[in-house]
């Protein structure tokens, strides 16, 4: 099993190849044939891959998809394609069968997505339009841009999972994100 400071280091380190760095890390601590080893650099080559000559963060792009759904669903067929769209999300993030995964693949899953809501947590910082007051101008208060960035990540760990009734579903996700949020702001 890994050690808790590698850990920390690997869930907290927003950019992937420092990631990469740290996986081979691991793999030369504990051999390429370790399990851990072996699902966490899995878990690594599903969320990033290249699509279209584009690099792509699958679980980023699913936490957007799902935002999406923030206004809710009008049109007939939109919340079963919204169910979808979050099984979908769900099963890349390896969520959907958390009750069958030993304990070592559930911090390795845990470690992955507090990693990718920490990731989109420095993005909507970074983000001069996330972060503006209107239209790229002036810069919102500290406080509200973290009240700005804690509604974005609710939108997809509480609101839609509410819409779609999937509370049970997310509330691995949602105590993640509740988990990030206060590593980053201290809250």
């Amino acid at each position: 099993m890994t050690d808790d400071i590698w850990a920390l280091k690997y869930r907290k380190e927003v950019d992937k190849k420092v990631r990469a760095e740290y996986l081979a890390e691991l793999k030369n601590t504990l051999g390429e044939d370790n399990e851990e080893y072996i699902f966490r650099k899995s878990l690594y080559d599903e969320r990033y891959i290249t699509q279209d000559g584009q690099e792509v963060d699958t679980y980023i792009r699913g936490f957007v998809m799902l935002s999406f759904y923030e206004k809710g669903m009008f049109l007939p067929g939109e919340k079963k394609k919204a169910i979808e769209e979050a099984n979908k999300s769900l099963s890349a993030w390896h969520i959907d069968n958390m009750e069958s995964l030993d304990d070592m693949r559930k911090q390795a899953v845990y470690d992955e997505l507090f990693n990718m809501v920490t990731l989109y947590l420095s993005l909507c910082e970074r983000d001069k339009s996330f972060s503006s007051l209107i239209f790229g101008l002036g810069k919102i208060k500290e406080d509200k841009l973290q009240e700005k960035t804690k509604n974005s990540v609710e939108v997809v760990s509480v609101v839609v999972p509410e819409r779609l009734s999937m509370e049970k579903e997310f509330s691995f996700f949602k105590s993640v994100a509740d988990d990030a949020f206060k590593e980053r702001y201290g809250l």
